[in-house]
């Protein structure tokens, strides 16, 4: 039964969600009880045509692809506070909170930092809510996940012009928001200074580590003046965070078959299983990857390639996605 469910997430990645208006790349979408919220983006991947719309999609019952852009609704927040328009942000589920946050990403006013970093919204109140982040560097490019401790695990992305800063750098440090004392904490990296960025993450089922799949690591020049230089990250040695004794770690692959490097790909935990799906990403030229759908095994550490029907979402980068209660990956 296990490999059946896993079988049938990656097929119905052909449940591409049509949303109402024309492509957004660098948005988020996340599900929460039984509807898909996505938020913000840009259409047609175009930065001068940032948005701040929150969309919601009922899948509780099974839905199709042709029916999906007209049962979107649009979610019109009743606060005073206005996210503003965004992209390239780090967002995610609080389910026990009947809220997702959305952290840092670009604001729509060039080489200027967003009016507020953390933000939370809130589905059943439909209220935004801030938290200080004053004491940390806005990036975008960010991963993060939520853990099972009402905590939020943020780590790697690039502070540069397009979030406000006057100088590049790629924040290293686990940033933790505690949700129960609304206030962020710091713990070092164990390679000090070298960061990643473009990467995604997971959570192990158990709840106790996250892990860090491809991206983008930086590392900085002897001669400053020359800035940094970027790699690929591998995708058979894959670093982890304990988040009950915040130490870093790494894990070894045990599978031959091991997934080309790649970047702004999506990872996610099949529900009920402690098995990761990695879908989408672009090579080091931003051209999709051709071996775009993998499972990942967290207890053998085996990677297997899953090959796709055609009329399926294909490869894709910048994109988001979400399972829904019945197992379908569902992207935008």
């Amino acid at each position: 039964m296990k490999s059946l469910l896993l079988l049938l997430s990656c097929l119905f990645v052909g449940s591409v969600l049509a949303l109402p208006h024309a492509a957004i790349s660098g948005g988020g979408c996340v599900l929460l009880d039984t509807k898909i919220y996505c938020y913000g983006g840009a259409i047609d991947g175009r930065l001068d045509k940032k948005i701040s719309t929150i969309m919601s999609l009922d899948v509780a019952s099974s839905f199709s692809v042709i029916n999906a852009r007209s049962n979107w609704v649009e979610v019109k927040p009743a606060s005073d506070i206005v996210s503003g328009p965004n992209a390239h942000f780090s967002m995610v589920a609080v389910p026990s909170r009947d809220s997702f946050i959305v952290y840092g990403g670009w604001s729509d006013q060039y080489k200027s930092p967003l009016p507020y970093q953390t933000m939370i919204f809130n589905v059943l109140t439909q209220l935004w809510s801030t938290i200080d982040s004053a004491n940390q560097s806005q990036t975008a490019h960010s991963a993060m996940v939520a853990g099972n401790d009402d905590k939020i695990y943020l780590w790697g992305g690039v502070s540069d012009v397009d979030t406000g800063a006057a100088n590049i750098t790629y924040p290293a440090d686990m940033r933790i928001l505690d949700l129960k004392a609304a206030k962020w904490s710091f713990v070092p990296y164990l390679n000090g200074s070298t960061g990643r960025s473009e990467h995604s993450t997971a959570l192990s089922s158990d709840g106790k580590t996250v892990y860090f799949f491809g991206g983008s690591i930086s590392y900085e020049y002897v001669n400053a003046s020359y800035g940094y230089r970027q790699d690929g990250a591998g995708m058979s040695n894959i670093l982890t965070f304990d988040t009950t004794t915040s130490l870093w770690g790494s894990v070894n692959t045990s599978s031959t078959v091991i997934p080309t490097r790649r970047r702004y790909h999506t990872s996610e935990r099949i529900p009920g299983t402690n098995t990761i799906l990695l879908y989408g990403g672009a090579d080091g030229h931003m051209m999709h990857v051709s071996d775009y759908c993998y499972t990942l095994d967290l207890d053998t550490l085996q990677w297997k390639h899953i090959n796709l029907p055609d009329n399926g979402a294909g490869p894709l980068y910048m994109h988001s996605s979400a399972f829904t209660s019945s197992l379908q990956k569902a992207i935008h």
